[in-house]
């Protein structure tokens, strides 16, 4: 199980599906198939960021801030979230892509831009979380950051026979604005074909 899969399995099982999708007035299913490739998305987002040192730095410092995640405790997580730093997140990481993705979400997912906002401010958090625990629990310095989310990346779906990862392209797809063929069943169909 990828570590996506292991993400996506917790938030049903701890009852967080259920908490993210009333906050944004949708289902739980409809929460679970955007956070499928919402989280892929924000990972590839984070891995580009690490590309200059600036932005090594910067998201040392975040995953610091946040290194006090439990993932076997989501449920409180999720009742106690800061959306605002959620927010802050969004707009640090996506940069000037961050109404473009929204908007593309929510066009791919049937949901509107005002829903996929609220579900990712409540995501974002959550994937730094994981990020910052695995760096303070494996004693990663800031210059090791970038083999973190690279790791992390990698460990999202799995390679095809031909060695690529569809899971990763379509994340990717969405940053670059190359998703015009890209809907929520696709991503489901690779997702699930794993």
């Amino acid at each position: 199980m990828d570590i996506l899969q292991q993400l996506t399995s917790l938030l049903s099982t701890s009852g967080s599906f259920n908490q993210i999708s009333r906050n944004a007035n949708t289902s739980p299913e409809k929460a679970q198939q955007l956070a499928t490739i919402a989280i892929p998305i924000l990972l590839e987002a984070l891995n580009r960021n690490t590309a200059t040192l600036q932005g090594v730095r910067s998201l040392s410092y975040a995953l610091d801030d946040h290194q006090h995640f439990d993932l076997n405790n989501l449920s409180e997580f999720f009742q106690n979230i800061d959306t605002k730093d959620g927010a802050r997140i969004l707009r640090h990481v996506f940069a000037d892509k961050n109404a473009r993705v929204q908007e593309n979400l929510a066009k791919q997912s049937g949901l509107n831009v005002g829903q996929v906002g609220i579900l990712l401010n409540q995501l974002a958090p959550m994937v730094l979380g994981l990020l910052g625990a695995q760096k303070k629990n494996q004693h990663i310095s800031t210059n090791e950051v970038p083999m973190l989310t690279s790791s992390i990346l990698g460990a999202v779906g799995k390679t095809d026979e031909e060695g690529r990862n569809p899971l990763l392209e379509v994340a990717s797809q969405f940053l670059d604005n190359d998703n015009e063929s890209i809907t929520i069943e696709v991503i489901e169909t690779i997702f699930n074909g794993f």
